[in-house]
């Protein structure tokens, strides 16, 4: 009890309701559909419940820039591999809440 009087844990049971309910849901729901909560798509076999995951996708990319003819073609996939890849982990971090957060938000830095 100290430490709740003390402010180091949360005892108002709206406040922690409303927080599990934001953490857990969108994990939730992002496994239902890649069956992982962070999209990469690790329990994805073709024909399967799951949709292709970030994982999948960068492999594909990665054939496919294997089998470029020229180094144009090459480059252009390669940005655009690296532009499509952001743009999927930004889309699962916002659904997450946590897009924009630092890696390691106890760093002097992050606090400021």
């Amino acid at each position: 009890m100290k430490l709740a009087n003390a402010g180091f844990i949360e005892k108002d049971i709206n406040i922690l309701q409303r927080l599990y309910y934001n953490q857990t849901i969108p994990d939730i729901e992002i496994t239902k559909i890649f069956g992982d909560p962070m999209g990469y798509g690790t329990k994805y076999v073709q024909g399967g419940s799951y949709q292709k995951g970030i994982q999948q996708i960068s492999d594909e990319y990665d054939e496919l820039i294997e089998n470029a003819t020229s180094t144009v073609q090459k480059n252009k996939l390669i940005k655009q591999k690296e532009e499509i890849l952001l743009d999927l982990d930004a889309a699962i971090h916002l659904l997450r809440g946590t897009y924009g957060l630092a890696d390691d938000p106890n760093r002097n830095i992050s606090r400021v």
